[in-house]
């Protein structure tokens, strides 16, 4: 724990027994000290913080030194695309009987379930690939576990398989069912060989233009099949799209979702939420739209159109409203106008402004040639 200001908070870089045993004490007041090998594998991972070179305290070397205020306060650190709900973020690793990471392949859970691999985690949740004895089939599972298991992430578990079973769309990712494994609550849904658009995107960087454009039709098709159902999806963004390798887009993760109107919005991911759902009002279909729209700027061009850091509601909205994104042509030169001029009617602050419907956007993406 680090005391700064007055608050006390858990920082954990590099190797923890160097980092608990010896470099506090090599550090000056007011710094941490870290190896130089943790400092290259925070400059990999483009993590922006600026050390100093520092003499050790007890053994004279020279390590490398970052304030403490700056590492607390640097938000490359954290996830800037885990999904808020209620100010708060799910934690995933303090369930008393069992925890995520107790989870090994070849497990099985309530004897039915037997694990095959992790597939990943995020704010919501840790999925992983498991053989459901009982039907023969390879599917996905997604615990989830809390610091005090509050019934809202239960009852959000719940919702995202309520809504999400009333949508049959080959581009919505079915969901099957809902139970519990030693106090943990799971949604079984369909596993899908692929990856999502999120880890394409980070590790591609692009995409041709007739890949992106065939993306961006089946996101569209997989919101419009939940509007037509009443249903709002409010967390759209590239790491709740899953593409498999035959091409297909399977729009996954109903735990935020609601219906059109008379919603009160629990949360959201900041980076792609429009401006009314983190005022917490009710964004209804505009606000999807919204969503779809910044996913659509990042697939064409590979950047945000806002740059926003942090979390703090307020700020991100008096951005996105005061900020004219860049025309996404200006960064891509294959993007038509016709496209250029959707995406950022999308992304406009005022709802009204928006296209009328996801169908709306889809009829026009139709009119693009790729």
């Amino acid at each position: 724990s680090i005391r700064v200001e007055g608050q006390v908070n858990e920082v954990s870089v590099g190797t923890p027994w160097t980092i608990l045993e010896r470099l506090p004490q090599e550090s000056s007041p007011g710094y941490i000290m870290m190896t130089k090998n943790t400092q290259a594998a925070m400059a990999a991972q483009d993590i922006a913080v600026e050390p100093v070179e520092l003499e050790g305290s007890l053994s004279k070397r020279m390590f490398p030194g970052l304030t403490l205020k700056s590492l607390l306060m640097n938000t490359t650190l954290t996830d800037a695309d885990a999904t808020e709900i209620g100010e708060t973020t799910t934690e995933l690793d303090a369930n008393p009987s069992l925890r995520p990471e107790d989870i090994r392949p070849g497990m099985v859970l309530n004897d039915r379930y037997e694990v095959i691999a992790q597939l990943g985690s995020g704010g919501m949740g840790v999925v992983y690939k498991t053989y459901d004895k009982e039907l023969d089939d390879v599917i996905a599972l997604k615990l989830i576990s809390t610091r005090q298991m509050d019934p809202r992430f239960v009852e959000l578990m719940k919702t995202e398989i309520r809504l999400a079973r009333k949508v049959t769309d080959a581009n919505i990712l079915r969901t099957f069912d809902f139970g519990e494994v030693d106090g943990l609550p799971y949604l079984s849904m369909e596993y899908v060989r692929g990856m999502t658009l999120k880890y394409v995107l980070e590790n591609t960087g692009s995409l041709p233009f007739s890949a992106a454009l065939q993306i961006a039709k089946q996101l569209c098709s997989g919101l419009i099949a939940a509007h037509n159902e009443d249903i709002v999806h409010r967390d759209v963004k590239p790491a709740n799209l899953m593409l498999d390798f035959t091409g297909r887009v399977k729009l996954m993760d109903f735990g935020l979702a609601g219906t059109k109107t008379g919603n009160k919005v629990l949360g959201g991911t900041p980076r792609y939420a429009s401006p009314e759902q983190l005022l917490g009002e009710d964004a209804g279909a505009y606000g999807d739209i919204f969503s779809c729209g910044v996913v659509l700027y990042e697939l064409f061009t590979g950047r945000m159109p806002f740059s926003v850091a942090g979390k703090d509601a307020k700020g991100i909205v008096n951005t996105v409203k005061t900020v004219t994104p860049d025309e996404p042509s200006s960064l891509n030169p294959g993007v038509p106008d016709t496209l250029n001029d959707l995406i950022l009617s999308c992304i406009k602050p005022n709802p009204q402004q928006r296209p009328a419907s996801m169908q709306a956007v889809l009829d026009t993406l139709e009119t693009i040639r790729g």
